[in-house]
Formats: C-alpha cells, structure tokens, sequence
C-alpha cells in the first residue's frame, strides 16, 4: 500500500519516470502469466480467450529501459 501511495504522487506530480515503469513491469511479471491476468478483468476473459499473450511480452521493454543512461 505504501508503495502504491508513492507512485500515486509521483504520477500527480508528472514524476513518473522509466524506472517507476520498471518496477511496475516487474510486479506484473510477479503475478503470473499475462493471459490470466487479463483472464481476472471482467468481460477480458472472454475477448481474449483464442488469443496468445507471449509471457516474454516486456522483456523487449525491460532490455531498452535496461540500456538507458540516467542522462
């Protein structure tokens, strides 16, 4: 809860950066797998049962947010 606190003022305050998105991506990957994620939203279930959600999905997102330099 306290971690969800912080990133709501930093999003208020437009502080959100590529690391905060980091973080994000990584307690997603935490979860499970993205197909059962989106299996537990009302109505998404259903739309997406005949579709296939890599489970690699962010690692292309990771690798790019990982080659950045602060500047």
């Amino acid at each position: 809860e306290e971690e969800a606190r912080k990133l709501q003022k930093k999003i208020a305050k437009n502080k959100f950066g590529f690391d905060d998105f980091l973080k994000q991506i990584q307690q997603i990957k935490k979860m499970g797998n993205m197909k059962d994620l989106i299996g537990m939203i009302p109505g998404a279930g259903k739309m997406m049962k005949d579709v296939d959600i890599d489970d690699d999905a962010f690692k292309s997102i990771e690798a790019i947010i990982h080659s950045m330099t602060p500047k």
